[in-house]
């Protein structure tokens, strides 16, 4: 990933996109996994966060999102999708 060429992520605007990246778009639908700084009580805070966005009206959405904030989080729930991708009949 790369911060050039960024898209404009339809996120709050109290978020700093650092680097994004589109898992899947049309026009109805639009997913994407975007790393944001924010500050708060003199903070820095940055987290990973998959993004899901539904278009109507001409507007994008927030349906959901996740936030990724611990990488021992994250690679539990990888290894878990990994193992149900493998083991059951996903399309």
């Amino acid at each position: 990933m790369s911060n050039q060429n960024l898209e404009e992520y339809p996120i709050h605007e109290s978020l700093k996109v650092i680097t994004g990246e589109t898992v899947f778009k049309d026009n109805k639908w639009w997913e994407a996994v975007v790393t944001t700084e924010s500050n708060f009580n003199g903070r820095t805070y940055r987290k990973v966060t998959w993004y899901r966005w539904n278009m109507k009206n001409g507007k994008w959405f927030r349906k959901e999102h996740k936030n990724i904030n611990f990488m021992n989080n994250w690679e539990k729930a990888r290894d878990i999708i990994q193992n149900q991708m493998e083991n059951k009949d996903v399309v």
